[in-house]
């Protein structure tokens, strides 16, 4: 009977002797679904980090045209454990979608948009010609963008909200696009919250949150002052501080100091702290009827 390690060792040897005219990549995609605290996910995903590392270096060892490419979130990312992360930094390429130095139409994200709708057969920019060019006083890609956390799948989906509601021969009008955001909002952004939260808390617990923010029913606060409103409206949570650690590290919330900065970690890399104020984010509001 073959061990497991036995069949990794032939597979091994026969990748360092692949020869092949073309660049082969093998890409890794999807460690953040149904992340928990309870399993071994981060040990797993740092192994394998670790060990598409050592395999990279023995392709270029041998001139094997091949290279292992993992996708991984940086707040995950910056979660595992190991020694090795930091040697691993001159082989890493973190996507920034916030490109706050860059002007809004320059950034990746709307390329990426844009991209996708020319592929699609949209002639001309897609956002002078289905957009108005403020909405709230405000220009009509931030409005968009800051109804999302700055990741593709946000912001290609809210598109497509608003490609639901839009007239085929005008531009978006502010009642529709108030709509769209509604829609999205409740059946895309709460949704992927929920989904982040549930890798670490049960169904019930996540249920009762949403029904305490409601009930709340304040965009801004202070992490005591909504302790001791869960305690005295009854709401029993097992650990609040790490349920809104889990919110801000996927988006959902944001920090404020005390100087009006905002940080948040998707955003800036930084960690909650609970002594500065706790904003939600817009999609969350919207979401939740605030």
């Amino acid at each position: 009977m073959l061990m497991f390690s036995q069949i990794i060792g032939h597979l091994k040897g026969i990748a360092e002797h692949l020869q092949s005219p073309n660049k082969h990549f093998i890409i890794i995609d999807g460690l953040d679904d149904q992340l928990s605290e309870k399993n071994n996910q981060l040990l797993i995903i740092s192994a394998l980090i670790s060990e598409s590392g050592e395999l990279n270096k023995l392709f270029r060892e041998q001139n094997v045209p091949m290279k292992i490419v993992i996708l991984c979130r940086k707040d995950i990312y910056q979660k595992l454990p190991g020694a090795n992360k930091n040697k691993l930094s001159n082989y890493t390429v973190t996507l920034n979608w916030y490109e706050d130095q860059i002007d809004t139409n320059e950034k990746h994200i709307i390329k990426l948009a844009q991209f996708r709708a020319a592929k699609s057969g949209l002639q001309g920019n897609l956002f002078d010609t289905n957009f108005q060019k403020k909405y709230d006083d405000k220009d009509s890609v931030e409005y968009l963008l800051d109804n999302t956390r700055y990741t593709p799948r946000d912001f290609l989906r809210l598109l497509t909200e608003i490609q639901g509601f839009k007239a085929k021969s005008s531009t978006v009008s502010y009642n529709d696009l108030v709509k769209s955001v509604k829609k999205y909002s409740t059946d895309y952004f709460w949704p992927e919250i929920e989904d982040e939260l549930d890798g670490y808390f049960s169904r019930k617990d996540i249920s009762i949150l949403k029904q305490a923010l409601i009930h709340f029913h304040k965009r801004e606060f202070k992490f005591l002052e909504f302790s001791m409103f869960l305690n005295g409206n009854k709401y029993e949570l097992p650990d609040l501080k790490r349920m809104l650690e889990v919110m801000y590290d996927c988006g959902a919330i944001s920090n404020r100091t005390d100087n009006g900065n905002y940080f948040s970690k998707m955003r800036d890399g930084n960690d909650f702290n609970e002594r500065h104020a706790i904003t939600l984010h817009r999609g969350a509001l919207k979401a939740l009827g605030l």
